[in-house]
């Protein structure tokens, strides 16, 4: 009797100091979000219970989202929030309803953060030595930082800025990144790449070289043009101001140069706009004979030939003019003494070619007819 008095007797005393331990015990704290912060209207929300709890409890701005968690769970994932302040509150409920808190108040933000750079033109071929960057930006921005191939630090910008002057050193591609950190801690990112080439394209007359003295009117001109950092876009060949071509890199024969001084030029054109020439000048100096040969042996044909027709015209009259006194004789002579008067013009070329010819004429012609007598 006396044992079970002393129990309850112990037990009325130690009973309110017990639960005031464990009172003292249970605590809530939040993790995610931190309190103040700005955050979207999905999000998880993360916590952390000490001490001996039955049950987890959320409520948002006083109104109860979830009352019967596992006190073993550590978060919950809220969704569809509105848009501006919000009081979010955890509860954790102990034995004999002893309980304890945890409260945050955030700002919902339901816009969406948008970053797009609008210049220049992602690929551009520059040759200034600056660009603008413009971009557009929408959203719940807290900074912009800018960074570039240009630098090895990075900028940052105010969040209501919308360009930047880049000065450009490097020759070739050069990569811009323009970061918007979103006030909720996200990042956006737009990157754009160009080229910069402040260099003239490289421009060479292989044929004919400089100042090379040339002994026809027909010459092989080649070229070559060709840029180190972006591309040749155009090509313009020149023969003394007379353009002859648009290759970038071959051969041309030019024919029918005249005598003198004549200039090639090569000109050649960039992506970025740079201008590149290279030129020479030769000259054409043709030896009569070599530029009129083919006239002169026309000529030198033309002129014997006129000449030998005249010569055989002028003997082949002489000879009628000389055999003719003979024909009559001959005309009335026997055959039996033919021989022998043949032998009276025996200084006229070929006789038997003669004897043949006047027996075809004693034979065959008229009276008047005139012999034309064979030439050698």
């Amino acid at each position: 009797m006396r044992k079970a008095l002393l129990v309850l007797l112990i037990s009325y005393l130690v009973a309110p100091w017990l639960q005031a331990i464990a009172v003292q015990n249970l605590a809530v704290s939040i993790i995610a979000p931190k309190d103040g912060s700005y955050i979207f209207p999905d999000f998880e929300l993360r916590w952390s219970i000490s001490g001996v709890a039955n049950r987890t409890e959320i409520y948002v701005n006083d109104q109860v989202v979830k009352v019967d968690l596992n006190p073993s769970v550590g978060s919950y994932y809220l969704t569809n929030l509105a848009n501006g302040s919000c009081r979010i509150r955890v509860r954790a409920v102990g034995a004999n309803n002893q309980s304890a808190e945890d409260a945050i108040f955030v700002t919902v933000l339901t816009a969406q953060t948008n970053i797009a750079i609008s210049s220049p033109e992602s690929g551009l071929v520059t040759n200034r030595t600056f660009v603008i960057v413009t971009w557009n930006a929408t959203g719940p921005i807290g900074t912009l930082r800018f960074s570039s191939t240009e630098s090895d630090e990075d900028v940052m910008l105010d969040k209501g800025q919308r360009s930047y002057r880049l000065t450009l050193g490097t020759e070739g591609e050069v990569d811009v990144r323009l970061d918007a950190l979103d006030l909720r801690g996200t990042t956006y990112t737009n990157t754009i790449s160009f080229i910069h080439d402040s260099y003239p394209p490289s421009c060479e007359v292989i044929t004919p070289a400089d100042g090379q003295a040339i002994q026809q009117s027909i010459v092989i001109a080649q070229w070559n043009c060709s840029d180190q950092v972006s591309q040749v876009r155009k090509t313009q060949i020149y023969l003394d101001g007379t353009m002859v071509s648009n290759l970038t890199r071959g051969e041309r024969l030019l024919t029918d140069l005249s005598d003198g001084e004549h200039t090639l030029r090569v000109v050649a054109f960039d992506e970025a706009g740079n201008r590149g020439e290279a030129s020479v000048r030769f000259t054409i100096s043709v030896p009569f004979l070599s530029r009129y040969g083919l006239l002169v042996d026309l000529t030198i044909v033309v002129v014997v030939a006129l000449l030998l027709f005249f010569i055989r015209e002028k003997d082949g009259n002489q000879e009628n003019e000389k055999i003719e006194p003979y024909l009559d004789t001959l005309r009335h002579c026997r055959h039996r003494d033919l021989d022998r008067r043949l032998f009276w013009i025996a200084d006229m070329k070929l006789v038997h070619e003669l004897r043949k010819e006047v027996l075809e004429k004693l034979q065959f012609t008229k009276p008047g007819l005139s012999l034309s007598w064979p030439s050698s």
